[in-house]
């Protein structure tokens, strides 16, 4: 992967899309929308290929799931289900402490979330992820992902993704 990946976050008449590329190769992206107070993901795509050949799927979670709970405190637990397509997701989310960190300079207080999740389908596999989620920004700060993905195209990988600032590109 190359060194830096580009967040590019979008807003919505429901609430606002993401998509992290990783390389053109690799693409995650997400539809979230504010409900009760937390937030869901209504959407998912996600862009695996290798040499032209993949998949690129963008589809409607069903039913939305709960990305960050209405409220955060070190060792609440929440469970997903759902599916996009012909992919199926389960995960257990678990608040495990507050930390700061520094995003260009400043601190910003965070929440680290663990997920562990198992896919079926097209792209199944595991994928553990360490979330630092900044409530004032409304975004991830650090993401630590181990994912070991099967298919067509199998992979397995290390990733460690660090929010650098936050003013827009122009």
């Amino acid at each position: 992967l190359p060194e830096q990946a580009l967040l590019v976050v979008t807003s919505r008449p429901d609430g606002w899309e993401a998509e992290l590329s990783y390389s053109r190769q690799h693409i995650e992206g997400a539809r979230y929308a504010l409900r009760d107070g937390a937030i869901v993901v209504t959407w998912r795509r996600t862009k695996v290929t290798f040499a032209g050949f993949g998949r690129d799927d963008r589809r409607d979670a069903e039913p939305a799931s709960v990305f960050v709970p209405a409220e955060l405190v070190a060792g609440h637990t929440w469970t997903e289900r759902y599916r996009t397509g012909d992919i199926t997701v389960a995960s257990v989310n678990r608040v495990l402490r507050r930390e700061r960190l520094s995003v260009g300079g400043a601190p910003v207080e965070t929440f680290v979330i663990e997920s562990r999740s198992t896919t079926t389908g097209a792209h199944p596999g595991t994928r553990t992820e360490l979330m630092w989620w900044a409530p004032s920004l409304g975004l991830p700060v650090r993401l630590d992902v181990d994912m070991d993905i099967g298919g067509v195209f199998a992979f397995r990988a290390r990733t460690r993704v660090d929010l650098v600032g936050t003013a827009p590109l122009t």
